[in-house]
């Protein structure tokens, strides 16, 4: 039997984590005036943590990309699409409705057809904001074969040459079009850009890419310097363009822009370089089937902690956050512990 490698599992579990920190760092910018304290510290373990959804792509491309593993478009489809797409279709409507009993509960007030209408957004995809993950992976699920059959066919010097023009049509023009002087360009260039939802592609060779070579093609002092320098664009991107306007900026966060891919390229290999040769454990990979439960069930915890005055103005952001993320991630664990005991949740919904 073949030993599950322990870096998809680490990165994983640091991905989800960053998630949580995400939903709740990003509310203090919103909550506190722009380059207070509160809001620098809201800012920085936000764009500290927004390696996340990169990183879980690019675990896809690692796991799902090797040319020697055997995924023909029939087993994509139904091994893995259809189950993404019963999971984002479920979810989204619980959110719905637990936002329906959430106001019934407090305010007393009941949405006119509440039913009907949590059933036309659900099929619409009009869905719950953090299951957006779900509907990339579905389009990378669809293109997967695709990729897969590049993978295969491409030389050293195609891969690479790939990776280049997703960095820079995918990563770097859509945010430096924005500013001068690439947004005096006019015509068609602003549709060279290659969009958020099909930048995610690259991610996942960028996984592969990466991940097949081994941990020597990063050096140490080269994952670190990618992560520190991510970081600085991303904190000092958004700190100073978010000064000049008077308003949140949030460009530089974005997971498809220069300062998250940085981190993410540097974390994935900073994680192979220091596990490299080693295997998983069965309780990591336990953890790590938990930490997709976490990540679908994590902001109804959020949203309760807000409702009840639990947010970042109960005590400085910088430590608040921290403390805040703990205990949602306890309580999503919590939570997985008792839908993993429900038959049909947790072999379909989980």
């Amino acid at each position: 039997m073949q030993k599950r490698s322990l870096a998809p599992d680490v990165l994983k579990l640091l991905a989800c984590a960053g998630v949580v920190v995400i939903h709740l760092s990003g509310y203090g910018l919103e909550l506190f005036p722009i380059l207070s304290f509160d809001w620098l510290s809201s800012a920085f373990w936000d764009s500290l943590a927004r390696f996340a959804v990169p990183v879980f792509f690019m675990c896809t491309g690692a796991l799902m990309l090797p040319p020697e593993r055997r995924l023909t478009p029939g087993v994509v489809w139904k091994k893995y699409f259809l189950r993404i797409l019963i999971i984002l279709l479920f979810w989204s409507w619980a959110y719905y409705m637990m936002i329906v009993v959430g106001q019934y509960l407090l305010i007393w007030w009941t949405e006119e057809n509440f039913l009907l209408n949590s059933i036309t957004h659900t099929l619409r995809f009009d869905h719950f904001f953090h299951l957006y993950y779900l509907q990339i992976l579905l389009l990378l699920y669809a293109l997967l074969p695709v990729l897969r059959a590049f993978v295969r066919s491409a030389t050293e010097g195609e891969l690479r040459y790939a990776l280049g023009v997703w960095a820079v049509l995918g990563i770097a023009f859509p945010l430096l079009r924005l500013y001068p002087p690439l947004s005096w360009l006019g015509g068609l260039t602003g549709q060279y850009a290659i969009n958020m939802t099909w930048s995610a592609l690259g991610y996942a060779l960028l996984g592969h890419y990466l991940n097949s070579r081994g941990p020597a093609v990063l050096s140490l002092r080269g994952c670190v310097l990618l992560i520190l320098c991510g970081f600085a664009v991303t904190f000092g991107g958004t700190a100073l363009a978010s000064a000049l306007r008077g308003e949140n900026v949030l460009d530089f966060m974005e997971g498809m822009s220069p300062g998250p891919a940085l981190m993410a390229a540097g974390l994935f290999g900073l994680v192979l370089r220091l596990s490299a040769g080693r295997s998983s454990s069965p309780r990591l990979a336990r953890l790590v089937k938990a930490s997709f439960c976490v990540y679908l069930i994590h902001m109804a915890f959020v949203m309760v902690f807000r409702q009840f005055g639990l947010d970042l103005g109960i005590m400085p952001a910088l430590i608040a956050v921290p403390l805040e993320s703990a205990a949602v991630l306890a309580l999503s664990l919590a939570g997985w512990w008792i839908l993993s005991k429900i038959p049909i949740v947790k072999d379909r919904l989980i």
